[in-house]
């Protein structure tokens, strides 16, 4: 759409403290002098100016190990999983808002999905992207995944149990395998709505 360069400035009160400019065609010749040595500072300043508090510190201390998750390449599904307290939302934030800064052009077509376990986690999530300037998220419970049906049950604490154990992982894994199919044909989601 002959979008040249996207402006970053940033202000406390009324005095513009820094300014990035992220380059939207990448054949333009011009420059003017504020655009970064590398590519991720415009990134990195966004993520950074959107954490306060205990988030802003969790970003300081990403390991390289979580780094590497956020910078993998972009191959379809990517399952961030662990233990409690391992950082797996920030990682998960992270790895949305680097997708979305460097595929924007393949996934303003798409779109990022991010799953998570209720409503509350995902408004959380969408506030965060948001405020980091990131709209082309999709966000969904488990119970959401397929379109037009919404799942409302509970397990009973016995049922809760049972799927609950590790070997449930590999009876889904089984009955998934039977199941899956490719498309007839394309299958397209609204992420706008």
């Amino acid at each position: 759409m002959g979008l040249r360069r996207r402006r970053y400035i940033s202000i406390e009160g009324r005095t513009v403290t820094a300014l990035h400019n992220e380059l939207m065609d990448l054949g333009d010749p011009t420059r003017t002098g504020h655009e970064g040595a590398d590519a991720d500072e415009v990134l990195l300043a966004s993520l950074d100016a959107a954490r306060t508090g205990r988030m802003h510190d969790i970003v300081r201390t990403i390991q390289a190990e979580q780094d590497r998750i956020i910078r993998a390449p972009h191959q379809g599904v990517l399952v961030v999983q662990g233990g409690p307290c391992t950082g797996k939302t920030v990682v998960a934030l992270h790895r949305a808002a680097y997708l979305l800064y460097e595929h924007r052009e393949l996934l303003a077509r798409r779109a990022v999905l991010i799953v998570g376990p209720n409503p509350a986690f995902l408004s959380y999530i969408g506030d965060v992207l948001s405020s980091a300037g990131e709209t082309g998220v999709l966000l969904a419970t488990l119970g959401e995944l397929f379109p037009g049906v919404r799942a409302t049950g509970t397990d009973s604490p016995a049922a809760a149990e049972v799927k609950g154990q590790a070997a449930m992982a590999d009876v889904l894994a089984r009955a998934l395998r039977d199941r899956q199919t490719v498309p007839e044909s394309a299958l397209e989601i609204d992420h706008e709505g």
